[in-house]
């Protein structure tokens, strides 16, 4: 029983490893954009900027099919959870749940998991600078200013930028 135990905690114990960042200050080790840093510019930016994070993480594995499946994946839910939004939900109705922010972190999650499958299991890297990160979040933050309505109307970043605007 003790043994039985023992093997189902291992095995959670590795499934929590796989999703895990392994982060490490070898110098000897590929430099990567972190999950952290693909989930969270997808959650508030769009899977756009993620994903254009996640396909170059990718091609610097090697992984070159992975890596256009991300860049795909990104502009197509894009595209695609406009839609859904627009045509599945009434958001005349007031509520406390957001239909918004659980299909904009479809997108984000998607990303994760094209990493997870992706990425070879427990791989050590460095993390990348956070400059094309913050540059793309920018520039998408200018789209954000000047599309809010058209394109960027779910995210919470704009609708702060809207706020702030009027």
């Amino acid at each position: 029983m003790q043994k039985k135990k023992e093997a189902e905690e291992a095995k959670r114990t590795e499934e929590v490893e796989v999703w895990k960042d392994h982060i490490t200050e070898d110098t000897e080790a590929v430099k990567l954009y972190s999950r952290r840093t693909i989930f969270v510019s997808s959650v508030f930016f769009s899977p756009i900027p993620g994903s254009i994070l996640l396909f170059l993480n990718l091609v610097k594995l090697k992984k070159y099919l992975a890596s256009f499946l991300a860049l795909a994946f990104g502009f197509l839910f894009f595209m695609f959870q406009k839609y859904v939004l627009v045509s599945h939900f009434d958001f005349g109705t007031t509520s406390r749940y957001s239909p918004e922010i659980g299909v904009v972190a479809v997108g984000a999650l998607g990303l994760l998991v094209i990493s997870v499958l992706a990425t070879p299991k427990k791989l050590p890297y460095r993390a990348e600078s956070y400059i094309l990160p913050v540059i793309l979040c920018a520039g998408n933050t200018v789209l954000m200013y000047f599309y809010f309505q058209e394109w960027f109307s779910y995210y919470p970043f704009a609708r702060a930028i809207h706020l702030f605007r009027q």
